[in-house]
């Protein structure tokens, strides 16, 4: 049974204030995962791209236009 089947397994047998309490944690979940802050690890991702794009632009560009 995956996650998502005994989610909706649990909701099916759920009150309406649990479904309440429910809903409220899931709006707080993705309000504090959209707020995220950046860390330094995703800069480093990010500026390690970068200079990859920068060391293969002419491999970039070829791919691109094959």
């Amino acid at each position: 049974m995956t996650t998502k089947e005994r989610i909706l397994k649990a909701l099916e047998h759920a009150s309406e204030s649990e479904l309440a309490e429910f809903w409220q944690s899931i709006q707080q979940i993705q309000q504090s995962t959209a707020a995220a802050p950046k860390t330094e690890q995703d800069d480093a991702v990010w500026n390690a791209y970068l200079e990859s794009e920068q060391e293969y632009e002419e491999v970039y560009t070829r791919l691109a236009n094959s």
